[in-house]
């Protein structure tokens, strides 16, 4: 587990602990943008091809379909939208693409998911905390 936290990197540098910021800890922003990373290197983990997957997502289809009210003219916000893929999935059992919005804090992933879903579909980068109100 790392345990770098960039807020922190200033404030162990101004007080000469370089040595110490391996052992600040991490956001959990941090985390997931870590482990997203690490994901990027086994794109076929999430493959169509592998059968488990392939049955992993037409359950999940399967289920989503029975339990969903209809679609149609219902705002939808997916926090972890990801590339978009299940944003699409939306559009294809009758959401209407002006109203869903899809929130992820990768950059990366979120410009895939904008070249890929239609233009009306907004997607942000952000975490899906809400901010602190005083």
């Amino acid at each position: 587990m790392a345990l770098y936290k960039p807020e922190l990197t200033n404030w162990a540098a101004q007080c000469g602990a370089e040595e110490m910021q391996h052992m600040l800890p991490l956001t959990e922003a941090d985390r997931v943008l870590e482990v997203y990373a690490e994901r990027t290197e086994d794109r076929d983990r999430y493959s169509l091809r592998r059968p488990d997957v392939l049955y992993r997502e037409q359950e999940l289809e399967r289920a989503l379909v029975k339990a969903l009210p209809p679609l149609e003219g219902r705002k939808i916000l997916e926090v972890g939208c990801g590339e978009g893929k299940w944003l699409r999935q939306l559009i294809r059992m009758g959401a209407e693409p002006r109203n869903l919005s899809g929130i992820d804090i990768s950059q990366s992933y979120i410009t895939r998911a904008a070249e890929t879903l239609p233009p009306s579909v907004n997607v942000k980068v952000g975490n899906g905390v809400p901010p602190a109100t005083a």
